[in-house]
Order: structure tokens, then C-alpha cells, then sequence
């Protein structure tokens, strides 16, 4: 569905910024299209496997175009549809370079060779133009597709007139199961922000969203350049990519609001310090159920929706709702402008703003800290990769740090128990763990992102960092290879 909304891309030191020329959805309330002419969303569904002894959580947000598929062949489905409704239901022939985001990927299940495999884009990409083409992908838990953005908009500074950012979550037992493990579902549906906050519904979405090069003249809403960090302690990262932000008050903050109340309480706090107290918040969990590593980008893209749009899109939520600290949640979207944010379980914090022309965002400044402690960790190979990462610690930090995978970690058969995952070794074989382990052994602050790239992808990943080096900004990158139990670690400027 293309859009009117414009900006330019930024170039030297300057936070880039860029227009979005068009938006694809594939979600539980339909294509962009379908959202925008909706005036009530539908209920969730019950979960479409059968219950476990340990289900707390009974519904979910399943993708509306959802075909009786698994895996990587259900994330193929759904990107496959946010594409062609992103270029206009015709892929091109001779298509612009592509960032990938996801959490999880094609997994389906616990086994090693799934998990592996889940990141592999040749099955991920399959029948669209970029098959055939290694691509890396973004994988930071939610913050995932924001990641992913802010690469885009650097490729856009460095040159390139379009870049194609699609984020995409399924569905799955696997996914499910560790999330009740990790005890942050919600046993029924309920309102953002609002006491007791159990946790989430699940969800699942795939958004595409084509950003270009803009003209300085044009007035239209520009997306202005993502701000990225990590928390050392709770909530300062949050805190940092709330106030790196430079921009006119937004008209509402498009947050998570997933729960537990502690995490809540975190993104309140944040917002508390930095944006009035009158600004609305709203979040797409309500109307969407949590879409993981797409739900940064689908909040970009429903703000992006309701641009120039002149019926307001309903979020899911009911007129008159606060959250637990008396800020107004807002049950509708209006072409305001609008602050995005996210904060990942791991940790890894985003934000980025959609409207009006604002100076270029605050480069985060670099930490004079010292190494971190060594974390408890369970699985024997993340305590030898952080006793690699303690040592490695260079002495002048880069401006943005990357954390990149060969391949996923995966558990041994000792961090199973009762037919589940213990809580810790889901957290440790999640990508963005890596990521989580160099910033608080490093006290590092800052833009940082993590990839799951193998060798193949070497020469994307080297497009890219030319990118940022184009920006004026020094990156490095913790490169961890090798899969299974025998890895090595090794860091690059």
C-alpha cells in the first residue's frame, strides 16, 4: 500500500531519516489495507494446537492470511504477502537491498536442527526476487525490526535510493512453550499498562515497509533516525533512547506495554522523565497480540497508516483507559506524530519517531566504564564465549557495536526439564543474548544490533558496514562462528 509520508536521508555525523514510500501487512487483522478500513478489530483466537498441562495462556493473534503451514514455510507465507502488498501485489523484477528482522525466524520446534536452520534465508526469502541472495538477519528479540530500520536508513545515507526492512514473527508451539516458561503470557486478553499485568497474548505478523530518499522540501512526515541502546541496569537504556531522541512533542507514544508490571513499570518511567504527561500512549499488543521482533516496525507502520488518513485507525483498546500511572491510552491513531519505542526481554532498548521535521537525533556518547562481571550462565559454551568477550575488551569502544552469529546456540539436553526449556537457557540461545553478554561485560553504551549472518553473507555484511562508515561512525563487530558446541570469538573494526 504506498503511502504519503517523505523525508530525506541524513549524511556525515547527522542521524539519517527517510521516507516511507509504501507498507505490507500480513497480521491478525488483516493487510495494511484491511487496517486501514477497519472501525473495530476481531477478537483473538484460541490457541491452534492442543494444550499442554503447563498452559496458562489459551489465546493468540494468528496472522489472518495464516495457511495450514509450519515453520519457515508459514514466516515464507506471510512475507511473501506483506511484499506483494508493499509493492503493489507485483514483486520486482530487479529488487532494492532487503534487511531481515526476526526473533525466531522459521523455528517450529526445540530440536537443534530446526533452531539451526531457522535463520537461513534461502528458505525465508523463497520465491521473492532476493532468493538466492545470503542475507543476514536482524535478531535482537522486539527490538529486532528496529535494528533492522536503523541499518536501512544508513544504507539510504550512504547512497542507495531504496532499502526494502521486513520484519516477521509466527506463531509456534515452541515459541509458546518458552514463553510460558519464561511466565510472561497473559492468561486472557487485557488492556496495555494496566494492573496486574501477567503478561502478553502471542501474535504473529510479517510487515514490510519500502523507505527511499526524500526531498528537504517535501512537508510531509519524515521517520526520523532510530536511537538504539542497551540496558546495563534496568531501564537506563530505555531511558537513553527515549532522551536521544530529538523531535516536537508526538501526538501519542506507540509502546509495548506487555507486562509483567515490573517491565511496564520500566517503559512508564522511562516516558515519565522525557515526554508530558498529557501525551497519549497506545500500543499494537491489544489489537495485534505481541508480534516479537516485528512489533517495532508494525507500530511504525500503523503510525504510517493513519498519516493523511482522515477517519482515525482504531488500536483495540477502549476509550477512556489510563495506564497504572494515570497517562491516557488512546483507542484511536491520527496522523500525529508519533514515538515508536521497545525494550527487548534481553534487555536491547529502540526508538525512532514518525512526523514532523526534527533535527537530527543525539549520538548516544560512549561509556567510560570498566568489564563487567561474568553472568551465571548455564549452557558450558555461553561461559566460555563470555570469558572470550571479558578478554577482549578493546580499549577504545566503537560508536556502534554488532554482535553477529554464525549460527545460533543451542541447549544441551541437560537444560531440558519436564519437556521444556529451562527459563535461562531460552534466554542464553537467543540471538540477542550475545549481544547482551558484549554490552554489560564491555559497560558499553550506545547503538548496538545483533545479526545472525554465516560466511556466506560476508559480502552484505561488508555493504553494510561501508554504510555506516559512510555515516561517520566506527563500527565493530564480535563476530561469534562456528555451530554446535565449538565456536570461536573474534572482534573486527
Amino acid at each position: 500500500m504506498e503511502l504519503e509520508a517523505a523525508s530525506c536521508a541524513g549524511v556525515g555525523n547527522s542521524a539519517p531519516k527517510s521516507r516511507i514510500r509504501s507498507v505490507g501487512l500480513a497480521s491478525a487483522q488483516g493487510s495494511a489495507k484491511d487496517v486501514r478500513a477497519r472501525t473495530s478489530f476481531d477478537p483473538p483466537s484460541t490457541l491452534p494446537w492442543p494444550e499442554k498441562r503447563w498452559t496458562t495462556s489459551r489465546y493468540c493473534r494468528p496472522a489472518a492470511e495464516a495457511v495450514d503451514l509450519l515453520g519457515a514455510a508459514r514466516w515464507n507465507a506471510l512475507a511473501r504477502r506483506a511484499l506483494e502488498e508493499c509493492f503493489g501485489e507485483r514483486l520486482p523484477a530487479d529488487p532494492p537491498p532487503i534487511v531481515v528482522a526476526s526473533c525466531n525466524g522459521g523455528a517450529s520446534d526445540c530440536g537443534a536442527d530446526s533452531w539451526l536452520e531457522a535463520f537461513e534465508s534461502g528458505e525465508l526469502l523463497k520465491g521473492t526476487p532476493w532468493q538466492g541472495t545470503p542475507v543476514p538477519v536482524v535478531s535482537a528479540s522486539c527490538a529486532s525490526g528496529l535494528q533492522a530500520l536503523y541499518l536501512a536508513q544508513h544504507i539510504l545515507a550512504a547512497g542507495t535510493k531504496q532499502v526494502v526492512v521486513l520484519a516477521a514473527d509466527i506463531l509456534s508451539p515452541r515459541s509458546q512453550d518458552n514463553f510460558e516458561s519464561l511466565h510472561v503470557l497473559s492468561s486472557s486478553p487485557r488492556p496495555p499498562w494496566r494492573p496486574p499485568a501477567g503478561g502478553f497474548v502471542t501474535g504473529e505478523a510479517a510487515v514490510a515497509i519500502l523507505l527511499e530518499q526524500g526531498s528537504h522540501e517535501d512537508d510531509r512526515p519524515w521517520v526520523s533516525g532510530v536511537s538504539l541502546d542497551h540496558d546495563l541496569v534496568a531501564g537506563d537504556g530505555l531511558s537513553r533512547v527515549v532522551s536521544g531522541q530529538s523531535h516536537p512533542v508526538p501526538g501519542v507514544v506507540l509502546g509495548q506495554g506487555t507486562g509483567p508490571d515490573s517491565i511496564d513499570s520500566l517503559e512508564l518511567e522511562a516516558l515519565g522523565r522525557w515526554v508530558p504527561r498529557e501525551v497519549p500512549v497506545t500500543s499494537a499488543l491489544s489489537a495485534f497480540g505481541h508480534t516479537l521482533g516485528a512489533s517495532g516496525v508494525l507500530s511504525l507502520a500503523l503510525a504510517a497508516l493513519a498519516h493523511g488518513h482522515l477517519r482515525p485507525i482504531p488500536t483495540g483498546n477502549d476509550a477512556g483507559d489510563s495506564t497504572s500511572d494515570g497517562r491516557p491510552i488512546d483507542h484511536q491513531l491520527r496522523g500525529d506524530g508519533a514515538l515508536i519505542l521497545c525494550r527487548a526481554l534481553t534487555g536491547a532498548c529502540a526508538a525512532v519517531y514518525l512526523g514532523p521535521f526534527s533535527s537530527s537525533s543525539k549520538q548516544p556518547t560512549e561509556s567510560a566504564g570498566v568489564p563487567g562481571p561474568l553472568p551465571e550462565c548455564v549452557l558450558p559454551v555461553t561461559r566460555r564465549i563470555a570469558e572470550c568477550l571479558a578478554s577482549l575488551r578493546p580499549t577504545r569502544l566503537p560508536d556502534v557495536l554488532i554482535a553477529r552469529l554464525h549460527a545460533p546456540l543451542c541447549p544441551t539436553p541437560s537444560v531440558h526439564v519436564g519437556g521444556r526449556l529451562l527459563p535461562s537457557a531460552i534466554l542464553e540461545i537467543t540471538p540477542g543474548f550475545l549481544l547482551s553478554l558484549a554490552v554489560r561485560l564491555w559497560e558499553y553504551t550506545g547503538p548496538s544490533l545483533c545479526l545472525v549472518a554465516n560466511e556466506r553473507c560476508d559480502a552484505v555484511v561488508g555493504e553494510w558496514l561501508r554504510a555506516l562508515r559512510a555515516s561517520g561512525l566506527r563500527p565493530g563487530v564480535v563476530t561469534v562462528s562456528g555451530r554446535g558446541d565449538e565456536r570461536s570469538v573474534q572482534w573486527s573494526t
